[in-house]
């Protein structure tokens, strides 16, 4: 009887991982997919002077996305997968969360108009960088954080989905010659706030999500547990963003345009582990309280099969380099195929990076020393990327990357085999 049930609650638990990773893994394909269909069409009716641009003000507002998330991803999440089945305490965690949200969307508005306003770079563009900060706000009302708390992923992939597919879509429709590249934001832009908002309507509807106003204590709890998750998360984000950000004060747009074209391919194939790294965690953080021998375990398994199958996809990019950037870009982007075999194995280094980070840094608690090891990757990138690009210009970027996530990866996981091995020890005591 008792070996049934245990049979039992494994092919629930089974049914609910397998669940959540397909659902997660749909929107991976469908945010690596649909831009790789507006892409090439993009970069050949806008060109690369006007393609780079528009991937520089997106570069700059993800700085603001990074910020109005403030690691909620991780940190609220770990705390609604441990208090799911307290309702009193989702709604404090909810409101409180939501509430920061709002204020740091706000706040960021009022810092991109200061530059936007002060500097001739941006203010000439202006209508540009206002019209893609509609993604920050998209991007912070949704509250995936809890969804994945509650384990319920397929209600952000079919969010995440159906706007994007529309607004993709419309893009072959509005985007005609050059002069229209300032619709490219606008339709993005529209895309998250539609996601954002029904997301919202679902989670109060059908969820049992509830608003209060959260007290002040409440909020400073959500900052102080989301501080070192935030920290680094910007760090880690900046690293990247720093290096396209560098690339376009020290050269210009065009050969932000050829590096921006190579991220495009190399950021959706890095994020491919994401679903599985996702739809682990609530189930890991659960696992970690009864039975932390068995999580350890798990995660190394995880991040062997993970860079197994991350490595085979660097050597298929390194390979065929030439021939993918042709085809989705065309022959204007040939500059494009050696920083390509430059980040091949880009991939597999952030992909154990984050498995690493995820399942076993904040899993278990070393939240600190998460924050301290990507704040070393921020500083790295920012002194690399300076150096590399002033010697290699837009090839000094893709080597900026490799020095930087290498480092980062080194660390972690020299740390991990010292600390989690000392975890095993005692718990076998």
């Amino acid at each position: 009887m008792l070996s049934s049930i245990k049979q039992k609650k494994i092919s629930s638990t089974r049914k609910r991982l397998l669940s959540n990773f397909f659902s997660l893994s749909s929107i991976q394909m469908a945010s690596y997919i649909l831009p790789m269909i507006t892409i090439p069409y993009l970069v050949r009716t806008l060109g690369v002077e006007k393609f780079g641009l528009i991937a520089f003000a997106q570069a700059m507002i993800q700085y603001f996305v990074i910020f109005t998330d403030y690691g909620f991803g991780l940190s609220a999440t770990k705390e609604i997968a441990e208090n799911r089945d307290n309702l009193k305490k989702l709604e404090e965690i909810f409101s409180a969360v939501m509430v920061i949200k709002i204020l740091f969307i706000i706040l960021s508005f009022m810092l991109l108009s200061i530059l936007v306003l002060s500097f001739d770079q941006f203010h000439k563009e202006w209508k540009l960088y206002y019209l893609t900060f509609g993604i920050v706000v998209g991007q912070a009302l949704f509250p995936v954080w809890f969804f994945q708390g509650i384990e319920k992923m397929h209600i952000t992939a079919l969010i995440n989905i159906l706007p994007k597919i529309f607004f993709t879509l419309s893009i072959f429709f509005i985007i005609k010659n050059e002069s229209d590249y300032i619709y490219v934001p606008l339709i993005n832009s529209l895309g998250f706030l539609l996601a954002g908002i029904v997301s919202l309507w679902l989670a109060f509807d059908k969820f049992n999500a509830h608003f209060s106003i959260p007290s002040k204590m409440q909020i400073i709890y959500q900052i102080k547990e989301g501080w070192h998750i935030f920290l680094g998360t910007i760090s880690s984000n900046l690293a990247m963003l720093n290096i396209t950000f560098i690339l376009g004060i020290l050269t210009n747009p065009t050969m932000v345009g050829y590096y921006a074209a190579v991220e495009k391919i190399i950021r959706p194939i890095s994020s491919l582990v994401r679903p599985v790294i996702n739809a682990i965690f609530p189930h890991l953080v659960k696992i970690s309280k009864s039975n932390p021998q068995h999580a350890i375990r798990f995660s190394k398994k995880v991040a062997f099969f993970i860079s197994a199958i991350m490595f085979i996809i660097g050597v298929l990019l390194f390979l065929f380099s030439d021939a993918l950037v042709r085809f989705l870009f065309g022959e204007a982007f040939n500059a494009s195929s050696i920083i390509l075999k430059i980040m091949a194995f880009i991939p597999m280094l952030r992909a154990l990076i984050e498995v690493n980070a995820v399942l076993n840094l904040i899993v278990f608690n070393f939240k600190e020393f998460y924050s301290k090891v990507l704040f070393v990757g921020f500083t790295m990138s920012l002194f690399s990327s300076f150096v590399a690009i002033k010697f290699f210009e837009v090839n000094g970027a893709a080597l900026a990357n490799i020095i930087t996530d290498s480092i980062i990866l080194i660390i972690i996981l020299i740390y991990l085999k010292i600390h989690l091995n000392i975890k095993e020890i005692h718990l076998n005591d």
